[in-house]
């Protein structure tokens, strides 16, 4: 058992002396593509997102679109605007954008955001009224200066006509340049072109009036001072840029730029701001590899940061529809290049294409495809971001046919693996995007997305080195074994194989794992409609010569019936255990049947937590594999110990991305293979492990709580670690919801409101309340909630993801009044606030009366 602790601790240490080596985010993890669901959806669901298994989200662009609030975004409108109170984007508004991002840091989940730096919507125009022109006049153009951020058209400026976007209002007489033949100046689905070539310098989001520098056409608004960084702040990077004042956002000193230094400008704004931690990048092919070398780049150089707050050069990859890797190595930079730390590659449609031609033709050819190949390794996961279907598969043709047996394929191997699933929240009849996707995604039906989800994040992508070994292939199977922790056997045969006996049988002699018995790990060996005989072993042994027969399979089993899971995964068996908190004082259910559509259900239940202390127990289960360490990670890392070390927190997120924010169980461990330690230890039965945590003095907070609990499979010295993951959410509710009233702006007690109908504002802070109700000088010591006085008629509306809204008419004129606020969390806890407020109504004039 010492000797797990030291390795461990010793990983931590070489990661903290390694932080200014690689100052980049390059843990691959498996991305859940999600699109087709609101902020706050995403939010409500992260239980399910993280108890999955997934390391990354890939959303949607979340920014205002050109051609409706229903719009997926891609048509961009304005990259600053994320939604509004009262005009929401198809996703929400921003304080959905910004709750759901902090449940992703909870969660240990990055979030990609799909970015547009080629073109903006699909509206072109000019300001037609100037000079008697019709063609392409649109009145928003005219009305609100077209797209912030950007002049339109320079036709009374003096200036070329199109000035910084290409081929506006194109003609019969001058038609926009074909995709095919002009990539880089097309208009790539009638979306206009932004011209990267210009150098016209304006304050492009101005704040206050009467500056000729102001961008023409646009009003002046005070709020842009927050989408501009403080000049008068310390630059915190390399080269000089100045950093986002995050306290006093509106701080920020609006400058003169070009259309280059502005996208700069929203990249380091949603980086370092917003927290996004990364990009897909958006139609690359269509904007030069120098743009994203000299301009992109640079814009994310340690702008990123990582869930510790550290800088780091965050991970992009680019859409370029292309199957050459020559081509598609233009657009890959990674490592220090040219005086610049790059993190970017590109989707690896080489791969996608080879899957679907392959996939039941010559299947081993897939193992040559991928274009992480392109630095003569192609099995390292070093170049590339693999997918099988995502949002637009239909502009470049369905998913492989066995779909199950290509995601099989990327989810075990070393890279980033994408996961495409799509919600459909907003109806299931929207021709795009491509609603084709893995509906298993988050367990919703089986789970064999899931189980492969695992798979990778503890036996292939977080396990250090590259130890891929090919074992076997040819035309219907290919098998391998990755870091001499799992081999891999898959086969593309549709129908019941060469014999009709469901399977197919390759003899394998030379395996890195020697004189072991492996469990297969995915499930299908044990499946009973996979191999209702049970000719294909549920265990492995492996003799000293390494020589054994692999039976994998096919998609149709020996009786006739399909099931499409014609692969086996095995492994040394890892432990199983559970997993508890205590006390609890309740459980939020699973969402019921009644919830649509189907897709947003969340299925994990919630254990809700009000003590002050918590007692964490894991205990391993003693029919199972015995294990020599346990380690426990609150959120992404909190310091719940109570050693205050972080144990192999903080350091070991560097480069060693398995136990990144683990801590011992200091309390007590009694593991299976080891001795008893800790104050507790003896206590526990073998392979119990216990945490007691003080909440408060942890850092916690209210709400959603995630942890998770690695178990090691006892190894020799310098063997990749192999281990079991369990997960648990929990809702900490020891404090009930707050409430702060924004309007009026004023609780003074005396002329705080002057008219006798008021519409009030109230937030909540910590956003935890999902509803509200109010009431009028409420007496003292009253509880409106015991007394049943809440009713429809007294119930805020929820305006916003944190706002409330009501109106209260008849107010009586009055100084030392008081409202009362009920705030409600969805775990049944509230809070009765009080705010004293003055009503200085007008005198109304003396009215005579004539009796007649």
């Amino acid at each position: 058992m010492a000797t797990k602790q030291r390795t461990l601790r010793s990983a931590a240490a070489a990661a903290l002396a390694a932080l200014f080596l690689h100052p980049q985010e390059s843990s691959a993890r498996v991305i859940l593509q999600m699109f087709e669901a609101r902020h706050a959806t995403i939010e409500r669901l992260m239980p399910d997102i993280f108890t999955a298994g997934y390391g990354a989200m890939w959303l949607p662009p979340t920014a205002r679109a050109d051609s409706s609030n229903f719009s997926v975004g891609f048509d961009v409108f304005d990259r600053f605007d994320l939604g509004r109170e009262g005009n929401p984007t198809l996703y929400g508004t921003e304080a959905n954008f910004d709750f759901m991002m902090e449940q992703a840091r909870r969660a240990a989940v990055l979030v990609y955001y799909d970015t547009v730096y080629n073109h903006n919507g699909f509206s072109d125009g000019y300001r037609a009224d100037v000079q008697g022109q019709t063609g392409c006049q649109l009145n928003w153009a005219i009305g609100e200066g077209g797209y912030p951020g950007f002049v339109m058209s320079g036709r009374d400026l003096s200036l070329p006509f199109d000035l910084e976007f290409r081929n506006i209002c194109p003609s019969a007489q001058f038609p926009s340049p074909s995709c095919d033949t002009d990539p880089q100046n097309c208009r790539i689905s009638n979306l206009i072109d932004i011209n990267h070539d210009t150098n016209y310098r304006w304050i492009r989001h101005p704040a206050e009036g009467g500056s000729i520098a102001n961008i023409p056409y646009q009003q002046p608004k005070a709020e842009n001072r927050r989408f501009y960084p403080d000049q008068d702040l310390a630059s915190p990077y390399a080269d000089g840029v100045k950093p986002f004042n995050r306290a006093n956002p509106l701080a920020g000193d609006p400058v003169e730029e070009n259309v280059n230094q502005m996208l700069q400008r929203g990249t380091q704004w949603m980086l370092e701001v917003k927290g996004a931690s990364g990009f897909r990048l958006d139609a690359v092919k269509h904007t030069p590899a120098g743009w994203f070398n000299n301009i992109y780049d640079p814009a994310a150089q340690f702008r990123g940061r990582d869930f510790w707050g550290r800088q780091i050069t965050p991970f992009s990859f680019g859409e370029f529809v292309e199957g050459n890797w020559n081509v598609l190595a233009a657009y890959h930079r990674k490592g220090f290049i040219d005086g610049y730390w790059r993190n970017r590659t590109v989707l690896d449609f080489p791969l996608f294409f080879s899957l679907k031609s392959d996939l039941g033709g010559n299947f081993q050819n897939i193992l040559g495809a991928s274009f992480d190949g392109h630095d003569g390794d192609g099995q390292d996961g070093s170049a590339g971001v693999m997918f099988v279907s995502s949002h637009d598969t239909g502009f470049t043709g369905d998913p492989p046919l066995l779909n199950n047996i290509a995601y099989a394929y990327i989810l075990s191997r070393k890279g980033f693996p994408i996961v495409y699933f799509n919600a459909q929240e907003f109806g299931d009849g929207r021709p795009f995007p491509n609603q084709n996707s893995r509906g298993d995604a988050l367990g919703q039906f089986g789970s064999t997305m899931t189980t492969l989800v695992g798979i990778n994040s503890l036996l292939v992508n977080n396990i250090s080195g590259n130890g891929w070994r090919s074992l076997w292939q040819d035309n219907d199977v290919i098998a391998y074994e990755m870091n001499n922790t799992l081999v891999v056997g898959l086969s593309d045969w549709d129908g019941q194989g060469p014999t009709g006996q469901g399977y197919i049988e390759r003899s394998v002699s030379n395996f890195g794992f020697r004189g072991v018995t492996l469990r297969e790990v995915t499930g299908n060996a044990s499946n009973p409609l996979v191999d209702p005989v049970d000719a294909i072993p549920d265990t492995l042994t492996i003799p000293p010569t390494g020589s054994v027969n692999l039976r994998i399979p096919t998609t149709v089993n020996r009786d006739g019936a399909r099931h499409n899971l014609a692969y086996v995964m095995y492994t040394i068996e890892p432990p199983k255990g559970a997993l508890t908190v205590s006390p609890i004082a309740g459980t939020i259910a699973p969402d019921p049947d009644t919830v649509e559509p189907v897709f947003i259900r969340r299925r994990t239940p919630i254990d809700i937590v009000t003590a002050d202390t918590l007692t964490i127990d894991f205990q391993v289960d003693p029919a199972g594999t015995d294990e020599d360490n346990a380690i426990i990670r609150w959120n992404y890392g909190l310091n719940v110990d109570g050693d205050g070390s972080g144990d192999f927190g903080i350091a070991a997120g560097v480069n060693d991305p398995l136990v990144a924010g683990f801590e011992n169980f200091t309390t007590g461990r009694n593991p299976s293979a080891g001795d008893p330690t800790g104050p507790q230890g003896a206590q526990l039965p073998e392979g119990g492990y216990r945490l007691a945590v003080d909440l408060a003095d942890a850092g916690v907070p209210e709400g959603y709580n995630y942890l998770s609990v690695l178990s090691f499979v006892p190894r020799l010295q310098g063997l990749p670690p192999i281990s079991s993951q369990t997960r648990k959410v929990v809702y900490v509710d020891r404090t009930p919801p707050d409430a702060a009233l924004v309007f009026p702006a004023t609780q003074s007690g005396a002329g705080d409101i002057t008219t006798s109908t008021y519409g009030f504002v109230v937030d909540n802070p910590d956003g935890t309340g999902n509803s509200a109700h109010y009431f009028w000088n409420l007496p003292q010591g009253v509880d409106p909630v015991a007394t049943g006085m809440l009713n429809d008629s007294n119930r805020a509306s929820r305006t916003d993801r944190n706002r409330f809204r009501f109106t209260i008419e008849n107010l009586p004129g009055g100084t030392d009044q008081e409202l009362a606020v009920v705030v409600f969390e969805e775990t049944g806890n509230y809070s009765v606030n009080r705010f004293t407020l003055g009503v200085d109504l007008p005198v109304q004039p003396a009215t005579g009366w004539t009796v007649r």
